[in-house]
């Protein structure tokens, strides 16, 4: 089946008017996986619909990532993975492998309408003392993309329960929601980190969803899908933070 919580995200954004073509960009998937959603939630059904059989190559898709970055040419990859992963697979399938990875390495700027989309993502602090006690504290960010608008809070935990009061603080914040959540693999909001279709956390796609917002969860390892929190955390933590702490020591 596919998966409910990338349903709930397609059906989310299809209500706010979003083309297949968007959806397809913006979610890495297929357009005629989209267009298949969209006709069902036209025919009223709101069970997912079957999934398609995975590619034998989409489990390894990070091993071979690595091996590219390493510099390894595609026959040597090909060669990595029949001897390391005991894969029996063709050159030319490692070859189209490759190349899809290829596409998805064009970078772009990322520009986003007042209200479209915020990012949201966790930085480590450090370790405190609470009550004689060391503590681990991370701080949350949530950035609006087009104004750089920003809401922080530092938490000593990432559970789903803080995850979510996080998003709720912010959006009182704000005064409002975006119609879309970008944020990294972080496992309170993603169960499973995937290249091509990732699986939000169950709690965290239905709390989004009673809000009509959709979550968009960043490719593996690529860290420009989510720059402008990328950027707000390092502000706090290599200027904020750093100007603030000599006042705790």
């Amino acid at each position: 089946m596919y998966k409910v919580a990338m349903y709930n995200t397609i059906k989310t954004l299809l209500s706010h008017g979003k083309s297949i073509r968007e959806i397809a960009s913006e979610l890495g998937m297929c357009r005629k996986t989209v267009s298949r959603i969209q006709k069902a939630l036209e025919r009223g059904l709101e069970e997912p619909l079957p999934q398609v059989r995975p590619k034998l190559l989409d489990d390894y898709l990070d091993d071979i990532q690595v091996y590219k970055e390493m510099g390894l040419s595609a026959i040597l990859i090909h060669q990595r993975l029949h001897e390391q992963h005991g894969l029996d697979i063709s050159y030319p399938s490692v070859a189209r492998s490759i190349e899809r990875l290829k596409k998805q390495e064009v970078f772009v700027p990322l520009h986003s309408d007042p209200g479209e989309e915020a990012q949201v993502d966790f930085g480590y602090m450090g370790t405190f003392r609470r009550n004689g006690r060391p503590v681990k504290v991370w701080v949350f960010s949530m950035v609006l993309s087009h104004s750089r608008y920003s809401f922080y809070k530092l938490v000593t935990s990432q559970r789903v329960d803080e995850f979510l009061d996080c998003h709720i603080k912010a959006f009182e914040y704000f005064g409002g929601v975006p119609r879309t959540v970008k944020l990294d693999n972080l496992k309170s909001g993603v169960t499973i980190p995937d290249l091509y279709e990732p699986e939000l956390q169950r709690r965290y796609s239905e709390f989004l969803s009673y809000y009509s917002c959709a979550g968009i969860a960043c490719r593996p390892r690529r860290p420009q899908d989510k720059g402008k929190v990328e950027s707000s955390i390092k502000y706090v933590k290599n200027n904020f933070f750093k100007g603030l702490r000599w006042q705790w020591l």
